[in-house]
């Protein structure tokens, strides 16, 4: 059940009207609650009802790569392993190249997942000291 501002319905009662006019909450069962307030002259009541909407969405991934470069690798791999180990779950593929001389590391993911945990691993890559990251997600959007 989600509450709908678009049903919402006001009355109001004029300052010279017998209303006693406060501000106050009042629950009308499960299916609406109301809300008593005044303003200047004015007592506005407010009513919301509840609303069906479907309990289950289903959701959507995209599948996308990410680039990842960790500079001086001995110091930010184990910081990006952990992350990429929470992450697993959205990770099918991972390929992973040192450049000892250059002392950096590239990987490179493959990911299925929706925008938000491939947008909040990005994120949480980003913020580490010394790491890089691009990505790049595909337009087409597929069932989980």
């Amino acid at each position: 059940m989600s509450l709908s501002q678009g049903k919402s319905k006001h009355k109001d009662y004029t300052a010279d009207s017998r209303a006693v006019c406060g501000i106050g909450l009042f629950s009308l069962g499960k299916e609406a609650f109301a809300v008593l307030f005044p303003t200047g002259g004015t007592c506005y009541l407010l009513v919301w009802e509840a609303v069906k909407t479907e309990e289950t969405k289903e959701v959507y991934a995209r599948i996308g790569v990410i680039g990842i470069v960790i500079e001086n690798p001995e110091k930010g791999a184990q910081d990006v392993n952990k992350l990429l180990s929470r992450y697993s779950r959205i990770i099918k593929g991972r390929m992973g190249l040192p450049f000892t001389q250059q002392n950096i590391a590239v990987i490179s993911l493959i990911v299925q997942g929706n925008t938000d945990d491939i947008g909040a691993l990005t994120g949480s890559l980003g913020r580490l000291e010394g790491v890089t990251v691009k990505s790049a997600l595909t337009s087409k959007s597929l069932p989980e």
